[in-house]
């Protein structure tokens, strides 16, 4: 078996993506630049399916050292003939993509409930904006939260945006009172513990605008136990996502809405009905990014507002599951 990296135009077409590919000459089919091509051909139309979903969650790897992108059409263009006309002279029988990135596009990369795990987790794919949408720590202790903002540090986005989750104790006055662990520290040294993350725009109920993007953020959750930013569903819940601003682009909360990334190992829905009624009826956001239930990870969508459970973290808290990955146009 043979492997090399195509450096050379593939396709091309007015709208070009960057693209780089590797080829392996034996064992595999053709199936999988069909599939690439589809998805191609749906975000150019601005739709993508959940085969297409799929595909961009699996193309994380970086680029080689040296490695230019290959271009490859866009814009409806026909598979079939493609093929009859040859213009993939080349013998191959798979493709493996290495990275996938529009042109004129930001790249999104979204991770949630990551739980202390990040020394487990992968590499994170490439990007520009980084989202973690809360339950970076396990009881929001001091040294939980700097140890955080480290690997934060680490990473290479240009930017990053992140939350609190229900985890996240000492952000919340309520739980810094209530809890046990929260008892063993000076009232100083837990006061406003969100500025110890230095490597990254935190949002509490407050909007940031990222390279002409609107993005909102909101720790809230339907109560669960005694945990952080956790208030009665109803009139209380709707009160908080009475906040949001109409006109967000990309919308982040912990907690899931109702029927989207929310079903429980019990098979119970736990979203948050308000939450769902604010963004179809009101907001309308293109991504709704959350957390908090880790066996609803996943990407779902009503036809307008993509939503994504974005949890790193397993029921079992294995940080065993990918990014989620989106790229929309830059703004005019």
């Amino acid at each position: 078996m043979s492997e090399r990296t195509i450096k050379h135009p593939v396709i091309e077409d007015k709208q070009n993506h960057k693209l780089t590919t590797q080829v392996t000459e034996t064992g595999c089919q053709m199936s999988n630049l069909y599939d690439l091509i589809n998805a191609v051909n749906e975000l150019a139309m601005g739709y993508a399916s959940e085969e297409t979903t799929s595909l961009l969650g699996r193309l994380h790897r970086p680029l080689p050292p040296g490695e230019e992108p290959v271009r490859l059409f866009s814009l409806r263009y026909d598979v079939d003939r493609c093929y009859s006309d040859n213009v993939l002279a080349m013998p191959v029988s798979c493709i493996t993509v290495l990275s996938f990135t529009l042109l004129g596009h930001t790249r999104f990369v979204c991770v949630s409930d990551t739980h202390l795990q990040t020394h487990k987790m992968d590499p994170l794919p490439d990007g520009d904006v980084l989202i973690h949408a809360g339950d970076f720590t396990q009881e929001g202790l001091p040294q939980e939260v700097v140890k955080f903002n480290d690997w934060l540090g680490t990473l290479p986005y240009k930017h990053k945006i992140v939350i609190a989750g229900n985890h996240e104790l000492s952000f919340d006055p309520v739980t810094i009172k209530s809890w046990e662990c929260m008892q063993r520290y000076d009232e100083s040294e837990l006061k406003d513990m969100y500025l110890k993350l230095t490597n990254c725009t935190y949002l509490e109920d407050s909007e940031t605008n990222v390279l002409g993007f609107r993005i909102y953020g909101s720790p809230w959750q339907p109560e669960f136990f005694d945990w952080s930013f956790n208030l009665p569903r109803g009139q209380p819940m709707l009160d908080v996502w009475n906040k949001i601003p109409e006109g967000i682009d990309i919308l982040i909360t912990h907690g899931p809405p109702l029927g989207h990334g929310d079903k429980t190992m019990s098979e119970q829905r736990a979203g948050c009905m308000e939450l769902l009624n604010t963004i179809q009826k009101r907001v309308k956001p293109k991504y709704h990014i959350f957390g908090h239930i880790h066996e609803g990870y996943g990407v779902t969508s009503d036809g307008y507002t993509t939503y994504i459970n974005a949890s790193t973290c397993t029921l079992r808290y294995r940080p065993i599951n990918k990014p989620v990955i989106f790229d929309l146009p830059n703004p005019s």
